[in-house]
């Protein structure tokens, strides 16, 4: 036997006797650093939406400082909350009826969600007949997304997009068709949200109102929970109360509601908030007793709506 031969088999034996050498750093998976890509470019070729600019509903993109957005990081912060205890991760986010706000609901939150350091959030609209997350975001309304994926052979990294939130990557619902139900309900669906458990920390997926489709009842399989969007002043009592239970049956587990359409600040609120919050300070002391005094004011309002409401969800929704 040559000493290149014998060289060889050394080697091999080497390989199976320790897989991994041990002046090699190795992850929590037990691979070695260099084999770690995927986990370090979790984002490898997804395709970035250069120059996308929100709409302004989406208050955490263009006010990060405002109440607004603090009461969605509140939002946030009680959901991760919530999530952690269950060990869970995939969240649905539906409503009664169209226009309570769901979609800038959970946009919002999404790109809360997508604040903290390491934490890779994806955003999926599975609203496949008036879904709006990508308008929203200013990504254009015409891109491949959901609908594609599941009526045809394509994996969710040729469809997801991003723009310049950091560890945020959108899902965009994709071309409207005649048989959403069906494509939802298919084996697809169920794979596709195994896999992004998988790479994602947390899934928002912005379902239909219940009360309009079949849809969310299918989608809510595959979830860990709910947020019910309710708005304000808008959807009668009793058509909350019935999709309240519409969910039940669904077999849905109701994380909680989050309540839309309060006038929490005017304009001019949040025009004294910004100039007060973001270095523009009038030092002045009447000036910044206006502002307090205001946003005292709109808090309280703010506060008496939301009691209010608990109010008659406690006496008619979970006493039944």
């Amino acid at each position: 036997m040559s000493k290149f031969t014998k060289a060889l088999e050394k080697i091999q034996n080497d390989k199976l006797e320790n897989p991994v050498s041990p002046d090699k750093k190795q992850s929590s998976y037990g691979l070695p650093k260099e084999l770690e890509e995927p986990v370090r470019h979790w984002d490898k070729g997804v395709p970035s939406v250069k120059n996308a600019k929100p709409e302004t509903c989406i208050v955490t993109y263009h006010f990060p400082n405002s109440l607004i957005t603090e009461q969605y990081r509140m939002l946030r912060t009680n959901l991760k909350t919530q999530l952690e205890k269950d060990k869970a991760k995939v969240v649905l986010i539906s409503s009664s009826v169209h226009g309570e706000g769901k979609t800038v609901t959970a946009t919002n939150l999404a790109i809360s969600l997508a604040e903290a350091e390491d934490c890779k959030v994806a955003l999926i609209d599975a609203d496949l007949r008036r879904g709006r997350v990508t308008e929203y975001l200013g990504l254009g309304k015409n891109l491949k997304g959901l609908s594609e994926l599941l009526a045809q052979n394509l994996s969710f990294k040729q469809l997801m997009v991003k723009n310049s939130l950091p560890n945020l990557l959108i899902l965009p619902k994709g071309k409207t068709v005649k048989n959403p139900s069906e494509l939802v309900e298919s084996q697809k669906f169920r794979v596709l949200v195994a896999e992004l458990r998988n790479h994602f920390d947390y899934i928002l997926i912005d379902a239909p109102p219940i009360m309009s489709v079949a849809d969310v009842s299918i989608l809510a399989r595959e979830t860990d929970g709910l947020l019910m969007v309710v708005r304000s002043g808008r959807t009668p009592k009793n058509v909350i109360s019935q999709a309240h239970h519409l969910f039940e049956q669904a077999g849905v587990k109701i994380l909680g509601y989050v309540l839309t359409g309060v006038e929490y600040q005017s304009a001019d609120a949040r025009y004294y908030y910004h100039q007060y919050y973001s270095n523009q300070v009038d030092k002045k002391k009447q000036f910044k007793t206006r502002v307090e005094h205001y946003l005292k004011k709109t808090g309280e309002k703010f506060q008496k709506a939301e009691e209010k409401f608990n109010q008659w969800w406690e006496k008619t929704v979970l006493k039944k």
